[in-house]
């Protein structure tokens, strides 16, 4: 009887098909260097699986690189033309299928700023490849609107402030706030326009009687008392 039900449980789940893994995002690991990239390397590939999940990027890939500041540097120049070494760099391809581009992180700057911030090294990778991956996806931060959003965008990955909403002064949120509010007041504005428009011709409204009016309304009713005295 159980090799019965052994045999039909078998067959159940030949019917229903092979297994099929779910979809995720795929990371291609180019390059490592630098002391303890190795350790790095499986963080990297860890934060930026589970940061494009969250980003509803599941059918996409990515390519990650680590690589030291001389590298960064000498990538930075050849296809930047900034001839100095930085963080992170992004080359995202603009496409809507396959893959997002490439990630490239300095791995000695990562271990730099988490020494001088007094974080771990996967928080600062976390930093900067949400940054990355951020970027790869069409996000700037090259005027106080689109910076605000790519801060927002961090956020919402890191569960606290980024590099891009590190770097936003009291001064640039202020005048981001103030840009938004004025953009709302002129799409309300707008809105009540076609409101209008849509309605037909805005009634008229009363006529307010003016000053005159109102001296003369006065005066009518002054004058049978008048004419009584006399």
């Amino acid at each position: 009887m159980a090799v019965n039900q052994s045999r039909r449980s078998r067959r159940a789940d030949e019917a229903e098909g092979p297994y099929v893994p779910p979809p995720g995002p795929i990371i291609y690991l180019l390059n490592t260097a630098g002391t303890g990239s190795s350790y790095a390397a499986r963080l990297c590939r860890k934060i930026a699986y589970e940061m494009m999940k969250k980003l509803r990027l599941e059918e996409r890939d990515v390519s990650l690189s680590l690589v030291t500041d001389a590298q960064i540097r000498k990538i930075n120049r050849d296809w930047a033309d900034n001839d100095k070494h930085t963080d992170v760099l992004t080359f995202p391809l603009h496409i809507n299928v396959g893959s997002l581009g490439d990630v490239i992180i300095s791995l000695d700057t990562a271990k730099r700023q988490a020494r001088e911030g007094g974080w771990t090294l996967e928080a600062e990778l976390r930093r900067l490849m949400a940054h990355g991956l951020l970027h790869a996806i069409e996000h700037t931060h090259d005027g106080v609107g689109d910076s605000l959003k790519m801060a927002r965008a961090e956020e919402d990955l890191l569960g606290k402030a980024g590099m891009v909403g590190w770097a936003l002064t009291d001064e640039h949120k202020a005048k981001a706030q103030y840009e938004a509010q004025y953009n709302a007041w002129k799409k309300r504005m707008a809105q009540e326009k076609l409101a209008r428009n849509a309605g037909g011709k805005t009634p008229a409204k009363k006529p307010v009687a003016g000053k005159g009016a109102a001296t003369k309304a006065a005066a009518k009713k002054k004058a049978p008392a008048a004419r009584a005295k006399k």
